[in-house]
C-alpha cells in the first residue's frame, strides 16, 4: 500500500519504535545470551502454536530466559496498547480536521441524530433537568496494578506524541528516545505488583489520583462540548446542569471488608476535599496571575468591586488591579473553609478574619460575581477558558470531590436491627415472618422516639455500624448531603430490607419523622444480585410502594428511587446469558412497577469491564 495512503503507517512507526527500545533494555538488562534466546522463541511459537513442537519448545527454554521472556510479552502487550489508544486519537482528530460526519458512539453524532429525530429544545431541557449520569470508582483490594507502573505507561504515551510532531529535530528525536527508555528501564527493575494487599486508605489514594490526571479536565470539557453542540443543532444556549459527576465507593463500601469504620469514613471525605480544595486553589492562582486588568483601561461592577475591598493583598501593586484583589479574597476565604471543615488546604492570603464560605454554592456565587463583571464591561472573552472550567468544576466536585456511596450486607442490617429491638425489650425480631417485620419496623418508624440508650451497651457489630450513619451524619452537616447521598443494601430480598435501613437512619438523625411522615436525608438502594432476586424485585418494590409510610418518605426525595442490579453475582450465579436476560426482564418488569406507582426510577447498573464482573 502507498504510504501516503496507510492510515495506519503512523501506527506501525511507533511499534517498531517501542520494539526497538524494548529489545535494547532486555539485551542490556538481561544479557546477549538470554536476549537471543528471548528472540527466537516467539519466532518459532508463532510457527509451531497448537502443535505437540510448541510443547517441546516451552521445556527447551534455559531457566534464566524464561522469566524475562514472560515479562518481555506483557511489556510488549502494555507497549503496544499505548500505541494504539494514541493511533486511535490521531485517527479521531483525522477524521475531525477532514470534516467528516461524527463517528458512531462519538458526543457529536448523538446531538445531531436527536435534532434528526425532531427532539425539541424544550423536551432536551427536560431530559438533562432529570438526567443522572454517575460513573462510580468502586473498592478493589485486589487491584494489581500499581500507580508507579500508570505513570510511566502515561510518560510514555506522552513522549510518543512529541515524537509525532513533523518539525522534530534529528537531536530532539534522540533526546525523547532517550526519555523512553529511561522510563522502559525503570519499568523492568520496578516489580509490577504488590507483593501485599492493599489497605483502605491506599485505595482512597488511588480513587483520589485520578482527578488531577483526567476527571479535572475531562469533565468541564465534556459539558463544553455538549453546550456548545447543542447550541449549533438547536441555535439556542443551554445551560446544562451538573447531571454528570464522578462517585465513589472506596471509604464506604464495607460488605466483605471488616477495616472499613466511621474513622475510615471520615478519613475518604477529608482526604477528597483536599483534592477539591487543592485544585481550585491551583486555578484560582492561574486567574490570579491572568486577571492583570487595571482601572486605567476598564470599569467594574459594583460586587465586584465589593469583592476587591474585602482583600487581603494590599500590595501596591495591586491597587489599580481589581480583579486580582478579588480573587485574592476568594482565595482567603477558600482557605478558611478548608480549615473550618479541618481539610489540610492553606494559602498564603489566608487572614484570621477571613470567613469561611458557608457552602460550594457561596464560592459559585463570587465566580459568577466576576464572571458578571468581565461580561458587562467588555471582557467577556475572558469568562471563557480557566474562568468557565472553574466555575463547572465547583459545580461538579463541591467540596467533597465526588459523591461517597455507603454499602453493607442485608444481614448487617437486619443483625444491628435486631440487636435494638432486643434491647428495648421488644419482641425476637429475627424469628419474625415478612409480615411481622414490616408491621414491626412501621410502627417504629412512625414516631421519633429512639430505641437506642447510651446507657446500655450493644455488641461491637452493632456499635460499629451506629458510628459510621453517625459519622455519615456529621459529614452531611460539614459537607453537605451530596457528599453521602446512598446507602445501597446488598443483597436485598425483601421490602423489610429497606425498611431496617430506614430504622437505622432514623436512629442516627439520617431520617427525620414527621406527624407520621418522614424526611430522608439519604437515598435506601436496593441491590438485587442473584438470578432469584432480580426476578423477586418487581415484586418488592410493588410491596414497598403500597406502603403509605414508605411512599411518603419518597416524596422527600423528589419521588424517585434508585434501584442497583447487580451484573457480577447474576453472573456466577446463572452464567452470562442468563445473567444478561435476567437482567433485561428485570428492568422491563421495574418500568411497569414504578410507572404504576407514579415513581420515577433511577437504575444504577452494577457492571465492571470483565466478563468476569458481568460486563465485557
Amino acid at each position: 500500500m502507498n504510504g501516503e495512503l496507510d492510515k495506519d503507517l503512523p501506527l506501525r512507526h511507533d511499534r517498531a519504535r517501542l520494539d526497538r527500545l524494548l529489545a535494547e533494555v532486555i539485551r542490556e538488562q538481561k544479557g546477549e545470551t538470554v536476549f537471543r534466546e528471548i528472540q527466537t522463541i516467539p519466532a518459532h511459537a508463532r510457527e509451531t502454536l497448537g502443535t505437540p513442537a510448541f510443547a517441546e519448545l516451552v521445556h527447551s527454554m534455559s531457566p534464566e530466559a524464561a522469566a524475562p521472556l514472560v515479562r518481555a510479552c506483557e511489556f510488549y502487550a502494555q507497549l503496544a496498547n499505548r500505541a494504539e489508544d494514541l493511533h486511535h486519537n490521531r485517527r479521531r482528530r483525522a477524521h475531525k480536521r477532514a470534516g467528516s460526519a461524527p463517528q458512531q458512539g462519538s458526543l457529536e453524532r448523538a446531538i445531531r441524530r436527536l435534532k434528526q429525530d425532531n427532539v425539541s429544545f424544550d423536551a432536551l431541557e427536560e431530559l438533562f433537568r432529570h438526567a443522572c449520569i454517575v460513573p462510580v470508582l468502586t473498592a478493589h483490594p485486589t487491584e494489581v496494578q500499581r500507580q508507579s507502573v500508570l505513570d510511566a505507561q502515561r510518560a510514555i504515551r506522552k513522549f510518543l506524541v512529541q515524537l509525532n510532531n513533523p518539525e522534530l529535530l534529528a537531536e530532539e528525536e534522540e533526546i525523547l528516545e532517550a526519555k523512553i527508555k529511561r522510563v522502559l528501564v525503570t519499568l523492568w527493575q520496578t516489580s509490577e505488583i504488590r507483593p501485599f494487599k492493599l489497605n483502605v486508605r491506599d485505595e482512597i489514594e488511588n480513587g483520589v489520583a485520578y482527578h488531577p490526571l483526567t476527571f479535572f479536565a475531562a469533565l468541564p470539557a465534556l459539558y463544553h462540548r455538549l453546550e456548545e453542540g447543542i447550541a449549533a443543532e438547536w441555535g439556542k444556549t443551554i445551560n446544562l446542569p451538573s447531571f454528570f459527576r464522578i462517585g465513589s465507593w472506596i471509604g464506604g463500601d464495607r460488605d466483605g471488608n471488616p477495616f472499613v469504620d466511621a474513622q475510615v469514613v471520615q478519613h475518604a471525605l477529608s482526604r477528597q476535599a483536599e483534592v477539591a480544595f487543592r485544585h481550585y486553589g491551583y486555578e484560582l492562582e492561574g486567574l490570579y496571575r491572568e486577571m492583570s486588568l487595571s482601572l486605567r483601561h476598564i470599569q467594574v461592577s459594583p460586587a465586584l468591586q465589593a469583592l476587591a475591598e474585602h482583600s487581603p493583598d494590599h500590595a501596591e501593586s495591586r491597587r489599580e488591579e481589581p480583579y486580582r484583589r478579588a480573587l485574592a479574597h476568594v482565595l482567603a476565604r477558600l482557605s478558611a473553609s478548608a480549615a473550618a471543615l479541618g481539610v489540610n488546604y492553606q494559602h498564603r492570603y489566608q487572614q484570621p478574619d477571613s470567613q469561611p464560605y458557608p457552602h460550594q454554592q457561596a464560592l459559585s456565587d463570587d465566580l459568577r460575581t466576576i464572571a458578571e463583571s468581565l461580561e458587562q464591561h467588555g471582557s467577556s472573552v475572558l469568562t471563557q477558558g480557566r474562568l468557565k472550567r472553574l466555575r463547572r468544576a465547583v459545580e461538579v466536585f463541591g467540596f467533597f470531590l465526588m459523591p461517597l456511596d455507603m454499602r453493607q450486607h442485608a444481614e448487617i442490617f437486619a443483625h444491628v436491627v435486631a440487636n435494638l429491638f432486643h434491647h428495648a425489650g421488644v419482641e425476637n425480631y429475627l424469628e419474625l415472618d415478612e409480615a411481622g417485620r414490616r408491621a414491626l419496623l412501621l410502627q417504629e418508624l412512625s414516631h421519633a422516639r429512639p430505641l437506642y440508650s447510651p446507657f446500655v451497651s450493644y455488641d461491637e457489630l452493632t456499635e460499629k455500624e451506629l458510628a459510621i450513619f453517625r459519622m455519615a451524619q456529621a459529614l452531611q452537616q460539614r459537607y453537605g448531603e451530596e457528599a453521602l447521598p446512598n446507602c445501597i443494601i446488598s443483597n436485598c430480598a425483601q421490602a423489610s430490607d429497606l425498611l431496617e435501613v430506614a430504622l437505622i437512619l432514623k436512629e442516627t438523625g439520617l431520617l427525620l419523622p414527621n406527624n407520621g411522615q418522614a424526611t430522608a436525608r439519604m437515598n435506601i438502594i436496593p441491590l438485587f444480585e442473584t438470578v432469584e432476586d432480580l426476578d423477586a424485585c418487581a415484586r418488592v418494590m410493588s410491596e414497598l410502594f403500597a406502603l403509605p409510610w414508605y411512599r411518603n418518605m419518597l416524596r422527600s426525595r423528589d419521588d424517585t428511587q434508585e434501584v442497583m442490579l447487580g451484573y457480577s453475582d447474576s453472573n456466577k450465579d446463572g452464567g452470562y446469558f442468563t445473567s444478561q436476560w435476567e437482567l433485561y426482564q428485570a428492568e422491563c418488569r421495574l418500568v411497569d412497577v414504578f410507572q404504576a406507582a407514579g415513581v420515577r426510577m433511577r437504575l444504577f447498573h452494577g457492571r465492571g469491564g470483565s466478563v468476569g464482573r458481568g460486563g465485557g
